[in-house]
């Protein structure tokens, strides 16, 4: 046994450093949903509660939606994610079944274990009339002052950036980006689908630095036939791509500026964030050396090969990989690359 383990330190102690991934692609190859990806199955269901309202300071009563996990408890923290309605719609669009599948594909993917229990916030994201385009500017004043402190005062939720996300489809994906780029010290995942009118990619990002340094995902999708939004999709692509921000851009062949798009988008989204909120305590040389037992919290970026669950372990976001590591329940295996993946746990 002791033989065992120590070949396993001493194969840790060899990994080579992997190369940093790629910013983005042109079109992530993220494969069509299978069938019934949004449908609803006999899975446990999250609780659905519709148009309840909350105090503003300036605005009244507004309205929100949330989706919260099967299960829920208040002897639980949970990460949250904000979600936002286009124009015309409102805080039931999203999980109304008609349109928006949210709800159906958080249950499925739940299920499957495929994204870890979180609260979904559907606000009234425009500060009157949903079918104004100059009512959803003021909502962020709304977002922040107001509904983020009541969802986390009433709800058992974890209150870091890391625990908060945001995105939203057209005029919802223009304010996930207006909110979520320049606050990065509220949320460090961000989805943009099908936005429309955001910010010029240069006056919500004026320092890459601080979105390389704190943002750990970002999502963009947009149908290639979306004669709406396609141009700024395309805009904060390249944007990103220059200033060597990693994200996720997806075009979604042939759909246009609809529900099949924004629900896919959805549903590509989900399953990359709060992936950094699982941590891991990794054994630094010293202690494997012989000196006092040192362990340190490292953010991890989750990854997927063929049936495989794997995580590749940074030393902080957006710098190089310093182990990729097999996933099966407690096991941890590091591995370095498809060739080297174990038949079997080797450490539980």
């Amino acid at each position: 046994m002791r033989k065992e383990i120590s070949s396993i330190v001493n194969f840790i102690l060899g990994l080579c450093l992997i190369p940093v991934l790629a910013y983005s692609t042109d079109n992530a190859n993220l494969p069509v949903p299978l069938a019934g990806w949004d449908a609803v199955k006999s899975v446990p269901h999250g609780e659905v509660k519709k148009s309840l309202s909350y105090p503003t300071r300036n605005n009244g009563q507004q309205l929100y939606s949330i989706w919260l996990p099967p299960g829920y408890s208040t002897d639980k923290k949970y990460p949250v994610l904000y979600i936002h309605h286009g124009l015309g719609d409102d805080q039931t669009t999203w999980i109304n079944g008609s349109k928006g599948k949210a709800n159906n594909i958080l249950d499925n993917y739940l299920a499957d274990k495929k994204i870890v229990p979180m609260i979904v916030v559907f606000p009234d994201n425009a500060v009157g009339d949903n079918g104004s385009m100059g009512n959803f500017a003021p909502f962020g004043d709304l977002l922040f002052n107001d509904l983020i402190p009541y969802i986390d005062k009433t709800y058992s939720t974890l209150t870091d950036p890391l625990n908060r996300a945001i995105g939203g489809l057209s005029m919802g994906g223009g304010q996930a980006l207006n909110y979520g780029l320049p606050h990065t010290d509220v949320f460090n995942w961000i989805g943009a689908f099908a936005p429309a009118v955001p910010n010029a990619p240069e006056k919500n990002v004026p320092d890459p630095s601080v979105i390389k340094a704190n943002v750990r995902y970002i999502f963009i999708g947009v149908g290639t036939a979306d004669n709406l939004t396609k141009g700024s999709a395309d805009q904060y692509h390249a944007f990103f791509d220059s200033k060597g921000i990693t994200h996720t851009f997806r075009y979604e062949q042939g759909l246009g500026h609809d529900w099949t798009c924004f629900n896919r988008c959805f549903y590509n989204f989900v399953p990359h964030i709060f992936t950094g909120t699982v941590t891991g305590i990794t054994l630094s040389r010293e202690s494997l050396k012989g000196k006092a037992p040192q362990t340190r919290f490292v953010p991890q970026t989750r990854l997927v090969f063929q049936s495989w669950r794997l995580m590749a372990q940074r030393a902080a976001p957006n710098e190089g990989v310093s182990g990729l590591f097999f996933l099966d329940g407690r096991a941890v295996v590091p591995v370095h690359g498809a060739a080297a993946l174990p038949k079997a746990p080797l450490l539980r």
